[in-house]
């Protein structure tokens, strides 16, 4: 018993969540959401203990199917469990929401369930394709009053209603920035998607059998008997309603539970049991024994197959054959009605000869004449007949020769009108056609031969001159681009030559440059040794005394100011030549890379003009011209 109660209780806690019983109830505290999840189940114990097991959703008053809060908790529960393994992570939604087909079902649907099942409020296609907040919350509150009677949303919608999906197990995130949007053309499908997901939930649990899912059926279950883990919850249910009464003990419950599950797993009489099983195994050996009757039904069937294909085979042959032998009957039949007219005529013929012939009287030599022509008239016979085959087969050997040039022609039509097609010369609807019907078809009529002659030919004509013209045009063209090419390249190795004069001179002044440079910085030098002896002067008459400090002093002050004047004027050349020489090197440099530019653009320009031309097949050319 304690290991059956052990299994039973592991079964039931992916249901209940580790649910456990609480004897005191705290009805001062507020019910939160998942506190009434878990509530739930007790409140349908005690409410519906006489409809609990029958399988049957009673109607509320208003005509919805009420569903029972034991089965509510248990799906709240059993899908806020696996929702908690696949949640962790955005799914995305494989249904194709934004569809148009998509979203007018789902607006189909949704009206056929509110009017079914009594929506207060108008409802139409149109509310339903743009909706406002308002009517959401409408049609939401009365959807979730199935799995909650009484439900009413009393906080903000953008919380409460995707928090509300999330623990009914909805597989795909709504978020906030979507509630605060209603009706939106971005929006409304996942709200749209998750409403009809939401009436989909509350149909399956309105016409499932409760016992079905809450109990379904095992292996180990009897066919005809009571599931054990129903047994065992009725047990529980029991035992959890006594234990809030006040009890501690359970006999009468463990008894009546061993009673059941012994009475389910004997079932009956063992003896006759053992009796049964032992004429169902002679029976079992007795059906193995016999022959597969399926083998012998399958070989039959591939036999009649085999039949049916082959007199579908002799069907068609036979009416192709019908269909020949008809063909040569009527040729028969035409032949022989040219032949009796034939015959008709020789005999009225022979019948005027005859009388002729009974009138004659012939002689020996009449008859000898006419022997002799009969003869000859033989002879002739046998050689018009040889000429006639001759004839014939000199005339079979022309009909073959007219078939294959027939063919020839047919074949040259056919690639005429393809090369007209792709020119937009056919239909006449084309552009290049311009009015004018340039297919051919293969015909002896004179009609389309003087078509043919009359217009057909000018007009071909006159595209094939065109596309001369625009030949010989386009090979000038070429001429002149290669003949531009050519001066192009003399240009580009003009200025090559003039880039690298320049750049020689550039090295040249640098040169210059750096010589110039150097004499300053040894006049500088110079100066600065003729300053230094001249302050050595002025220190060694300081400290004689004499009299010449003055004028020394006045000579000091002229070389410092000529100093003065030659190092400004040096510095201002060095700046000009420096100035002069950037504004040099930035011209050239400027100049050759605008020469560059151009060169290597104009050289890209030909050369791609050169592969175009190269590359342009006649068709091609005769399209520009059209």
């Amino acid at each position: 018993m304690k290991n059956i109660v052990a299994d039973f209780n592991m079964r039931r806690s992916s249901s209940f969540d580790g649910a456990g019983p609480l004897r005191v109830r705290n009805d001062a505290e507020p019910h939160s959401r998942s506190r009434s999840s878990v509530s739930g189940p007790r409140a349908s114990f005690s409410g519906s203990r006489a409809s609990f097991g029958t399988g049957n959703n009673p109607l509320a008053m208003c005509g919805k199917p009420r569903v029972m809060n034991t089965v509510t908790g248990t799906i709240k529960k059993r899908r806020a469990t696996t929702s908690r393994l696949y949640m962790s992570e955005i799914r995305q939604d494989p249904r194709r929401i934004t569809e148009r087909q998509f979203k007018e079902m789902a607006i189909k649907n949704l009206i056929k369930f509110l009017a079914e099942y009594g929506y207060p409020n108008p409802c139409s296609p149109k509310l339903l394709h743009c909706p406002s907040a308002k009517e959401f919350v409408r049609i939401f509150e009365f959807l979730y009053g199935f799995l909650e009677p009484g439900f009413k949303c009393t906080g903000r919608i953008e919380d409460q209603f995707p928090n509300i999906m999330k623990e009914l197990g909805y597989p795909f995130s709504i978020s906030k920035a979507a509630m605060s949007a209603i009706g939106t053309p971005h929006t409304w499908p996942n709200l749209l998607a998750a409403l009809d997901w939401l009436r989909e939930e509350i149909q399956h649990c309105a016409t499932e059998d409760t016992d079905q899912m809450m109990f379904p059926p095992t292996t180990e279950d009897d066919f005809d008997g009571v599931p054990l883990s129903k047994i065992l919850f009725q047990y529980f249910k029991n035992c959890y309603m006594q234990f809030l009464d006040g009890a501690d003990t359970f006999e009468e419950l463990d008894a009546n539970l061993a009673k059941e599950i012994s009475k389910n797993s004997a079932g009956g009489d063992i003896e006759s049991l053992v009796h049964e099983n032992r004429r169902l195994k002679q029976e079992l050996d007795m059906l193995e024994k016999q022959p597969d009757p399926l083998i012998a039904q399958q070989d039959k069937l591939a036999c009649l197959k085999m039949d049916y294909e082959k007199l579908s085979t002799y069907h068609q042959q036979l009416d192709i054959h019908i269909s020949q032998k008809n063909t040569t009957l009527k040729s028969l039949t035409d032949e022989s009605k040219a032949q009796e007219a034939e015959l008709a005529v020789l005999k009225a013929d022979n019948e005027k000869k005859q009388q002729i012939l009974s009138t004659q009287i012939f002689s020996q030599a009449d008859v000898e004449r006419i022997n002799m022509e009969r003869r000859a008239l033989k002879d002739r016979i046998e050689c018009f007949e040889t000429e006639n085959e001759e004839i014939q087969s000199l005339t079979w050997e022309v009909e073959r020769n007219i078939g294959k040039d027939q063919e020839k022609v047919s074949k040259k039509l056919k690639e005429y009108n393809q090369k007209a097609r792709l020119l937009h010369l056919i239909p006449i609807t084309e552009k290049n056609a311009q009015g004018i019907n340039f297919e051919m078809q293969h015909s002896l009529d004179e009609t389309q031969s003087n078509y043919f002659k009359n217009t057909l030919k000018p007009a071909l004509n006159q595209l094939k001159n065109q596309a001369i013209d625009k030949l010989n045009e386009l090979e000038e063209t070429h001429i002149h681009m290669q003949t531009t090419l050519d001066q192009l390249l003399d240009q580009i190795s003009d200025k090559d030559d003039l880039i690298k004069g320049l750049e020689d001179k550039l090295r040249d002044m640098d040169d210059k440059l750096n010589r110039k440079k150097k004499a300053q910085q040894q006049d500088l030098l110079s100066i600065q040794q003729e300053i230094e002896s001249v302050q050595n002067t002025l220190k060694e008459l300081h400290t004689d005394g004499g009299p010449d400090v003055k004028r020394l002093q006045t000579e000091l002050r002229n070389v410092q100011k000529r100093l003065e004047q030659v190092t400004a004027e040096n510095q201002q050349k060095i700046k000009s030549f420096h100035d002069f020489m950037s504004e040099v090197a930035k011209q050239v440099v400027d100049h050759k890379m605008a020469i560059q530019d151009c060169v290597s653009k104009m050289v890209k320009d030909a050369k791609q003009r050169l592969e175009l031309e190269k590359q342009m097949n006649p068709l091609d050319m005769i399209n520009q011209l059209l």
